[in-house]
């Protein structure tokens, strides 16, 4: 994602707006409407033009978030809105808005050295947040409101604008935090030890997300274990592009433990293993902590999420019954009635398809049939559960994401492919508040930020 200098963003802005007016006789200081405005604008826009845009995107992200930013002189921005916008702009020169403007065509901004990874808090303020590291913000992503067929409160959280498109990129963060703390002390160590590496099992874009860090912040690369038989060239390909070390191995073969998963890559004295390791267990309920806060503070009815390993679901039911037994965090300030009914709606792919499009998804060994609720019943709707989807309406849910401008790919949409399959079976209300999580789909584009680390 691209990040843009304020100053100039401002002129095309302020540009198209009086052109759009011109144009129109639409006035924002004069309209009735708020939305309405912005969806002329949009219309506006998108008339004649290749790069398309929405007019949630505009409102939301672009007038009330970016423009009215006090702090900061870049921040991220999404390309296709941006080409969008200077298509139109009448003042343009060059073909492109990076061609004339200062724009950055990286993910984040490259900073080398532990010293730039601020240490984790014992108690956050939501007036600093920490992610994404070089532009912390909250919310990190959008909620974007929907709009079928009678439903009248649907609405998306969508985790594709995090740095390499998906939710992992929070996890990601965490880790990396984690191990710049190992490595302090190994570069402190009064004897001789071995370098600290990480080992982990991926199906993609847990290891990209984490390399990308790591290559930002001049860290050793990350050691892969993955199945070639259940992942496409492109993602073996962008893995190696990212600068991880890769090790093939049948994953449905065995149950790995975690000494298992350090041996197969290689990992030997001071290894740190990422996918079962107890070391990490301080970490558990930190990896999507503030993902959870922000679908929270939605006080939604029903909330759709996929479910792969289930961390992601464990970590959001965790952190709302922890809100309900006083543990207060000042990130929280959702209705504690609503979301004590509130139904969390695990969506799972189904177990015996190693086939299946939601391959993100697919655990032979940890899967949602084993998942304990036990511990959350009292804080949730006893309706929550874990469905398995059914492939047909992954389909319906990638032409409607596509529809609405939601970057998205099977498995991040199996929340999305879920309600449509509840909306068949007549099970949801139109009236109650649905928040669908859509975890991203992995930027391929983004490998340009890749680069080796630097030797010392």
């Amino acid at each position: 994602m691209p990040l843009v200098i304020k100053s100039e963003f401002r002129q095309v802005w302020e540009t198209l707006q009086k052109d759009f007016e011109i144009a129109t006789g639409t006035h924002l200081h004069k309209a009735e409407s708020i939305p309405d405005y912005f969806r002329q604008l949009e219309e506006w826009l998108n008339h004649k033009n290749p790069y398309k845009c929405n007019s949630t995107y505009l409102y939301k992200e672009v007038y009330l978030e970016k423009m009215t930013r006090k702090s900061g002189d870049q921040f991220p921005f999404n390309e296709q809105m941006l080409n969008c916008l200077y298509y139109k702009y009448s003042e343009k020169t060059k073909g492109t808005y990076d061609e004339e403007f200062r724009t950055y065509n990286i993910i984040r901004p490259s900073k080398e050295g532990i010293k730039k990874i601020k240490p984790s808090k014992k108690l956050l303020t939501i007036s600093r947040p920490e992610f994404p590291p070089d532009n912390p913000s909250y919310p990190a992503t959008p909620h974007i409101p929907m709009e079928y067929k009678n439903f009248k409160k649907l609405w998306i959280k969508n985790e594709a604008y995090n740095p390499t498109g998906t939710h992992k990129d929070r996890f990601a963060w965490e880790i990396v935090r984690y191990y710049a703390l190992k490595y302090k002390e190994y570069l402190h160590a009064k004897t001789k030890i071995k370098e600290p590496r990480l080992s982990i099992i991926s199906s993609g874009s847990a290891a990209i997300a984490i390399q990308n860090l790591l290559n930002i912040y001049n860290f050793p690369p990350l050691k892969v274990l993955y199945d070639e038989t259940h992942l496409s060239e492109s993602i073996i390909f962008a893995m190696q592009e990212y600068g991880c070390e890769l090790y093939p191995y049948p994953l449905t073969t065995k149950e790995l433990s975690s000494k298992d998963i350090l041996k197969e890559t290689n990992n030997g004295a001071n290894g740190i293993e990422i996918t079962l390791s107890k070391e990490l267990n301080e970490l558990r309920f930190k990896f999507y902590d503030w993902l959870a806060f922000e679908i929270l503070n939605q006080n939604p009815d029903i909330c759709i999420i996929p479910f792969g390993s289930g961390q992601l679901y464990e970590n959001i039911l965790e952190i709302n019954k922890n809100q309900q037994k006083s543990k207060k965090d000042p990130r929280f300030f959702g209705d504690i009635k609503i979301l004590r009914n509130c139904q969390f709606v695990g969506a799972s792919c189904r177990y015996e398809h190693k086939e299946t499009k939601m391959d993100k998804l697919y655990t032979q060994w940890n899967t949602g049939k084993t998942f304990k609720f036990l511990d959350y019943r009292n804080y949730c709707s006893v309706n929550s559960r874990i469905i398995e989807v059914q492939d047909k309406f992954i389909d319906k849910a990638i032409d409607f994401a596509k529809f609405n401008n939601i970057i998205g790919e099977p498995s991040g949409l199996s929340s999305l492919a879920l309600f449509f399959q509840l909306e068949e079976e007549d099970t949801l209300n139109p009236e109650q508040k649905i928040l669908i999580l859509n975890t991203g789909n992995l930027k391929f584009n983004s490998i340009r930020n890749r680069k080796k680390r630097k030797e010392k």
